[in-house]
C-alpha cells in the first residue's frame, strides 16, 4: 500500500529539476461543457506528490479558455476543474503550446472527460496508455471475477480453467505492451508517469499482474539517460533506484530486530520470547485490503503447520482510532496467534526496523532468530513451511 505511493512519488520525482532558462508553457483548448466556472493547472509539488495551482482561468460562452506556466524540464501538469475532484487530463510540457479538445461521455453511469491533444506527442502518449488501460482493466476484471464466481459452483471446472488460462493470457499481454510503450516513452516523465500507472495496479495481489523488477526499472533509466545525458532528475532518480535495489537485498540471513508491543490486551509481547519456534512475523492492519486478501493464505498456513514448532506473530499498522477494527478484523478473519501493536499506524517502531515499504509483508524467523525468508505471499509459504519443517 505505501509503496504504491512510493512508486508515485518516483513518477513526480523529476518535477523538481528546474531550467534555468524560463519561457511560457502555454495550454488552450476547447471544453463541450461549459458549466465550468474555473479551469485550474496545476504542477504537482515533489515534497509530499500534492499539485499546486499555478494558474487559472474562467472558459468563455464557447468553452475556450488559455492557462500559462513558466515552462522547466520535462514534467507533469493536470488540468482540473472546479467540478472535478479528478483532473480532467495529465499532461506532459515536452512543447511550448498544447491544444486540447475536451468533451464528456457516460461510462457505466458515470461521467467522464476524453479528449484529444495536439502539439504535445507526450501527452498524447499518456492519454492513449491510460484510456486503452482503463478499457483493458474493465474486460480483464471482468474475467476476474467471472472466474472467481464460477469456481465456487460445481460442475464448472473446465469453463474455470479455461477463464483461468485467458487470464493469464492477458496478464502477460499487458506486462508486455506496458514494456514496449515504457520503452517508447518519449520524455523521462512520461517513462515514470506510465511506470507508476502500471506499478499501482500491478502491486495488488487480487489482479495477479507481474509488476517490473527495481533491475529491470533500472536498465530502462539506462537507455534514457543515453537519450537525456544532462537530465539532472533522471539522474537523481537512476541513483535512488540504484540504492532501492540495495535495499532490497533484505534482511535474509541476518537477525531479526527485536522489539515489544502490546498484544489486543495491552500485554508486552517480546519477538525474542518466540526463540525456539519457526515464526511468521507478519505485518499487516485491517484498513489494507491486500493484507485481508492474503490472511486466508496465512490462517491456511498455521493450521497447517502449527503442530511443527511453528506460530505466527502479527504485527499491526492500524491508527489510534482503529482498535475496535483491528480487533474485529483478527476475529472475522480468523486469525488465531498472537497480535501485537501500538496503533501507531506508519509511524510505528517497527516500519524503520524491518524497512517496511508497503503491507503485507512478513519475515520468516528460525528457531536462533534468523530472518530465513521475506514477504512469503499466497503458496510461496506453504511451500517455503513445507521446505524447513521437516
Amino acid at each position: 500500500m505505501k509503496k504504491i505511493l512510493q512508486l508515485l512519488l518516483l513518477a513526480f520525482l523529476l518535477q523538481s529539476c528546474k531550467s534555468n532558462k524560463t519561457a511560457d508553457f502555454t495550454v488552450t483548448g476547447t471544453l463541450s461543457d461549459t458549466t465550468f466556472s474555473i479551469l485550474y493547472l496545476e504542477e504537482v509539488r515533489t515534497t509530499d506528490n500534492q499539485p499546486f495551482v499555478v494558474d487559472s482561468t474562467q472558459p468563455d460562452k464557447n468553452g475556450r479558455f488559455t492557462l500559462n506556466a513558466p515552462a522547466t524540464d520535462d514534467h507533469v501538469y493536470y488540468l482540473r476543474s472546479d467540478k472535478q475532484g479528478y483532473p480532467l487530463c495529465l499532461l506532459i510540457n515536452d512543447t511550448k503550446s498544447i491544444e486540447l479538445d475536451i468533451r464528456f461521455e457516460q461510462l457505466q453511469g458515470r461521467t467522464i472527460p476524453a479528449y484529444t491533444v495536439n502539439g504535445s506527442p507526450a501527452s498524447a502518449q499518456v492519454r492513449n496508455y491510460t484510456n486503452d488501460l482503463n478499457k483493458w482493466m474493465m474486460s480483464y476484471v471482468s474475467d476476474l471475477i467471472a472466474a472467481d464466481t464460477l469456481s465456487k459452483k460445481s460442475g464448472t471446472t473446465a469453463v474455470v480453467d479455461s477463464l483461468q488460462q485467458r487470464i493469464s493470457r492477458q496478464s502477460k499481454e499487458l506486462l508486455s505492451r506496458t514494456d514496449s510503450t515504457l520503452n517508447a516513452a518519449i520524455t523521462p516523465s512520461t517513462y515514470l508517469l506510465l511506470l507508476g500507472f502500471y506499478q499501482s495496479i500491478a502491486s495488488d495481489p487480487s489482479y495477479r499482474l507481474t509488476a517490473f523488477t527495481l533491475e529491470e526499472i533500472a536498465a530502462n533509466l539506462d537507455k534514457l539517460a543515453i537519450k537525456f545525458p544532462k537530465h539532472v532528475g533522471l539522474t537523481q532518480i537512476r541513483e535512488q533506484i540504484k540504492a532501492d535495489m540495495v535495499k532490497s537485498k533484505g534482511l535474509m540471513g541476518q537477525t531479526a530486530p527485536e522489539f515489544t508491543l502490546p498484544d489486543v490486551n495491552g500485554k508486552a509481547v517480546s519477538l525474542n520470547s518466540f526463540r525456539g519456534k519457526w515464526v511468521l512475523v507478519d505485518f499487516w492492519a485491517s484498513w489494507c485490503r491486500p493484507c485481508r486478501m492474503e490472511n486466508p493464505n496465512v490462517v491456511a498456513a498455521y493450521q497447517q503447520f502449527k503442530n511443527k514448532n511453528f506460530t505466527v506473530l502479527g504485527v499491526s499498522l492500524d491508527r489510534e482510532d482503529g482498535k475496535e477494527d483491528w480487533i474485529k478484523a483478527i476475529k472475522d478473519d480468523r486469525l488465531e496467534w498472537t497480535q501485537v501493536s501500538e496503533l501507531k499506524f506508519w509511524n510505528s517502531i517497527v516500519v524503520p526496523m524491518y524497512n517496511i515499504e508497503g503491507i503485507p509483508y512478513n519475515v520468516l524467523v528460525d528457531p536462533q532468530g534468523k530472518i530465513v525468508a521475506e514477504n512469503l505471499r499466497g503458496p510461496d509459504l506453504a511451500k517455503k513451511l513445507q521446505a524447513v519443517l521437516k
